[in-house]
């Protein structure tokens, strides 16, 4: 489902009315005062669908001006930003690198001439295959309108995630329209067709990664929303083709996100504080594993079998009764005494006792088992070896 393309047109260039008319006043070239006719012409015909006819009219200006003569004619930048929208090629290039350097020679942080340029440059480098280039521009246009203009603020997202998302950083790339989707689903704009931009691309990379469970909840979340309408509403199959190709091209090539199955739960993690909330009632319950049986000792669970289990009932109350006799056990069982910071080194010692008591009680009851076993056999033998 792939994103809406806006072009970065001139911030300063207004279309005229009547395209005709725009048209038959196109300058020749080499005619620079009529460089604002020809800016407007070119915005017209590319609004109109004409992007080879609006390449046309600017390329006489565009291809014979030198960086010098784009910084001292500011209406060339204009010309070179709308330029690298609509041409491909060695001049592209060119005209964006020569609008992108002049307007921030020319012009301060955030004015609209330097972004418009910055934007058209950003997209120049990553359809050339630039795309580290592209990633370090886009993140600027980013911030800059995060700030200048925040309604451009998350096409400007969606350019930087696909650039991200081309070089294998499909982290990075999720979370960048992660956080353009929650701003976006918690301030709609009137206008979907923003919205609808945002969820396509997000949808379309979730996919290609096959995060499956944060696919579903992204589906939870936009299916009551005027994005979704408009996307369902605009979705042909050559867009599902698109899509196919694009998404069959990053699994094989850059992608570096294990499949994400439907048989477990997850909160996700897709932006910066903000996870995608797993909805549960969508995903298949697995089957219930059948616990091991617990081992049995002696008729006891060995899982929950009592430290004492084993041990003579006269052995335990003699333990407890000496346990009871140590004045450091008198001092922790006193009513109105406020714990301190020893008090687990003293259980820890009259543990140790209690466990020596019953340990020396086993052994001697033992030694007495073995003694009367032996007792028997020794008379036994000496009375025989006495008659022999």
């Amino acid at each position: 489902m792939a994103p809406k393309r806006r072009s970065s047109l001139p911030p300063h260039a207004e279309p005229v009315t009547d395209g005709s008319a725009a048209v038959n006043a196109a300058p020749a070239a080499g005619e620079v005062g009529d460089l604002s006719k020809a800016v407007m012409t070119a915005l017209l015909l590319s609004t109109t669908g004409r992007p080879t006819e609006a390449a046309t009219t600017l390329r006489p200006y565009v291809t014979t001006a030198d960086l010098t003569q784009v910084l001292t004619e500011p209406e060339l930048i204009d010309a070179c930003t709308l330029f690298a929208t609509l041409a491909t090629g060695t001049d592209q290039m060119r005209a964006a690198h020569h609008a992108y350097h002049a307007s921030h020679v020319l012009y301060p942080c955030g004015h609209p001439r330097r972004l418009a340029a910055a934007d058209a440059y950003g997209a120049t480098l990553h359809q050339h295959g630039l795309l580290t280039d592209a990633i370090d521009v886009r993140r600027r246009v980013l911030a800059g309108y995060r700030i200048h203009q925040p309604q451009r603020a998350l096409t400007a997202a969606i350019d930087l995630a696909t650039s991200l998302h081309a070089t294998g950083r499909c982290t990075d790339a999720l979370n960048t329209l992660a956080g353009a989707w929650h701003t976006w689903h918690h301030h709609p704009h009137p206008d979907a067709s923003t919205g609808t931009a945002v969820l396509a691309a997000f949808m379309r990379m979730l996919r290609a990664c096959r995060q499956d469970l944060h696919l579903l909840a992204l589906l939870a979340q936009a299916r009551d929303t005027t994005a979704w309408d408009d996307l369902v509403a605009s979705y042909t199959a050559q867009t599902a083709a698109d899509d196919t190709a694009y998404i069959d091209t990053h699994r094989t090539t850059v992608c570096t996100h294990k499949h994400q199955p439907l048989t477990a739960t997850s909160s996700g993690s897709l932006s910066e504080g903000r996870a995608l909330p797993t909805p549960a009632r969508l995903l298949p319950t697995p089957p219930a594993r059948t616990p091991p049986p617990t081992p049995v000792i002696n008729g006891h669970d060995a899982q929950h079998r009592h430290p004492l289990t084993g041990y003579r009932v006269g052995d335990i109350a003699g333990a407890i009764s000496r346990m009871l006799t140590e004045p450091d056990a008198a001092v922790l069982l006193a009513a109105d005494r406020m714990p301190q910071p020893d008090d687990s080194a003293v259980r820890q010692r009259l543990t140790d006792t209690i466990a020596a008591y019953l340990a020396h009680r086993r052994a001697r009851r033992a030694a007495l088992r073995t003694t009367a076993v032996l007792l028997p056999v020794i008379a036994v033998a000496v009375l025989i070896h006495l008659l022999t």
